[in-house]
């Protein structure tokens, strides 16, 4: 529903990722399945790998090519 509301009113949608690793199994439950839509995502490393003090990272997606390879980023077209 968040995911209709964001797109409805273009609001951008952030999406927590201490679930991530399970984005990676081959049928993703339905409860994470709006990550894959989100706009952007956190991720708790510490969490996430278990190692203390590490820091978060945020990923987020970007369609516009030129953007990416100026802040020195490349891209992967599926």
């Amino acid at each position: 529903r968040l995911q209709e509301i964001s797109r409805v009113n273009n609001i951008w949608l952030h999406v927590d990722g201490n679930s991530l690793a399970t984005l990676a199994m081959f049928s993703v439950p339905t409860s994470v399945e709006s990550a894959t839509t989100g706009d952007s995502i956190t991720v708790d490393l510490t969490s996430w790998l278990g190692v203390p003090s590490l820091s978060y990272i945020t990923l987020f997606k970007d369609s516009n090519q030129s953007l990416t390879e100026a802040a020195g980023l490349t891209t992967v077209d599926p």
